[in-house]
């Protein structure tokens, strides 16, 4: 670095990637400080199967705009859905979803793209479209932001915020779990800026019974139906941030809930800049509660989850389970078959018998580990029932297309054939009634028919099929639909 650069230095040219996949670039100075860069290199212009979000910076501040580029196929003209975003804290490995793009928390200013949840992209694009003023994030973190085109094909960029440049205005809360039983211990765990050496006051909790009741402010914060023990810092009110905590404070045993339902914590530095923390309660051991967690509940396809079941003190018996699933265009969940290769790959054999039995050696927990992998991208729920008639669920959002279930076609392509198939015999009605030179024409007819016999062997996996990869069956699907042109006018 020179004087002359004024403490910025931009590069131009600076590299170009041969081969795609995840690189991490790490920087160094002469005081062993040091930072990274991540980038996602997706390929080349000639995978058409790909989406790619790039942005003018990965690493903004909260008080900078960021600028998203989206580059699609050449052919590629419809939605590119901005479907799910995701929050991490410096502090955890763990992402959580947020449920809302306008969620003020998170999000201090956005584009109407953002707010809508798309972008259409248009033939004068040029298959590339820069959205400026895309959006400018509220709280420094770790955010994820993913983007779907209406084929399926998915990805996502990542941000580092890292908080304005004013950042003594920043205040984070993080805890070791946010769905603790009443009978846990929490350990809450500040970040500050760099500079700040004063109190941190919690000043506010709330309570809802539910996630559809409303947040009720509890007036004490030694208030027994809600809190069964807890540190001098919560009795009290507030924590001194001191220099010799560099930044982070962790307060071990810092709370022990009493009563389940929802708990949202608030917290104030001296510049009147807040943030709130949420918990979960599920209930404790002497309760009629039963609980599923899982590690992660956002995993790809293909890769093994983990599922735990907690369970009263006095319960011994079984754990049934079944399963539903919806798509992320569907509102509707539909029933599946445990042993579908569909859904369900590399199966534990407690997953394939259905239950697991609670004894007293499990002292009310039980932990299966890669109880199953997701065969496919959507959402997945998982329930469990006890011989009392107690039931309770988990939700996966599954994310990436994941495995194939035929040879030579990727699951996107087999996918493709089951809409296509599931559509035909409402747009052969449709042409027909539409076109009437098509209408009386035979060889058209009986084209069509043997085109949807052939997707139907590929759907049933046919081992005689006449489609033994997409290529065949997207070569012949575009013979008839030039003949079907050629008979329209």
């Amino acid at each position: 670095m020179k004087s002359s650069d004024d403490w910025e230095k931009t590069i131009n040219n600076f590299l170009k990637f041969a081969k795609k996949g995840y690189y991490r670039i790490y920087a160094q100075d002469v005081d062993w400080n040091y930072d990274y860069i991540d980038f996602n290199v997706w390929g080349s212009s000639s995978s058409s199967d790909e989406i790619e979000l790039s942005a003018n910076k990965s690493n903004p501040s909260t008080s900078e705009y960021i600028k998203l580029t989206i580059n699609t196929d050449e052919d590629y003209v419809w939605k590119i859905s901005f479907y799910k975003v995701q929050y991490r804290s410096s502090s955890s490995s763990s992402w959580t979803t947020i449920s809302s793009r306008t969620n003020s928390t998170y999000f201090s200013n956005y584009s109407d793209e953002w707010e809508e949840g798309y972008y259409k992209m248009k033939s004068s694009d040029d298959w590339e479209k820069t959205i400026n003023n895309f959006l400018k994030f509220a709280k420094k973190g770790y955010y994820r932001i993913y983007a779907e085109d209406t084929n399926d094909n998915t990805t996502y960029i990542d941000f580092n915020v890292w908080g304005s440049s004013s950042s003594s205005d920043e205040v984070e809360l993080s805890a070791n779990k946010t769905n603790p039983s009443t009978s846990e211990w929490i350990k809450l765990t500040i970040n500050t800026d760099e500079d700040y050496l004063w109190k941190i006051s919690f000043y506010k909790v709330q309570y809802r019974s539910s996630s559809s009741s409303s947040w009720t402010t509890i007036s004490s914060r030694t208030n027994s139906t809600y809190f069964s023990n807890y540190s001098d810092e919560w009795e009290e009110g507030y924590y001194k941030m001191k220099s010799s905590d560099d930044w982070e404070k962790t307060i071990n045993n810092f709370l022990k809930f009493a009563k389940k339902g929802y708990y949202r914590i608030y917290a104030e530095d001296t510049n009147d800049n807040t943030t709130y923390i949420d918990f979960n309660v599920w209930g404790s051991s002497s309760s009629d509660e039963l609980e599923l967690q899982t590690n992660d509940d956002t995993p790809s396809a293909s890769e093994y989850v983990d599922l735990t079941v907690l369970t009263k003190s006095s319960y011994r018996g079984d754990i049934n389970f079944s399963a539903k699933y919806r798509s992320s265009t569907s509102n509707s969940w539909t029933s599946i078959s445990r042993t579908s290769s569909s859904y369900f790959i590399s199966r534990s054999t407690t997953w394939d018998r259905w239950y697991i039995t609670m004894t007293s050696s499990d002292w009310w927990e039980k932990n299966v580990e890669n109880i199953f992998k997701f065969a496919k991208k959507g959402y997945y729920r998982i329930i469990a029932e006890d011989e009392d008639g107690y039931s309770t669920y988990i939700d996966f959002n599954v994310w990436n297309p994941g495995l194939s279930p035929l040879p030579g076609f990727t699951l996107k392509e087999f996918e493709m054939v089951e809409r296509i198939y599931n559509a035909w015999p409402t747009l052969i009605s449709k042409l027909r009634s539409e076109y009437p030179k098509l209408k009386n024409n035979t060889t058209w007819k009986n084209l069509s028919d043997e085109l949807y016999k052939n997707m139907r062997d590929v759907i049933n996996k046919k081992s005689d099929r006449k489609f033994d990869d997409y290529d065949d069956f997207d070569e012949d699907f575009r013979y008839r639909f030039n003949y079907t042109q050629r008979r329209m006018d």
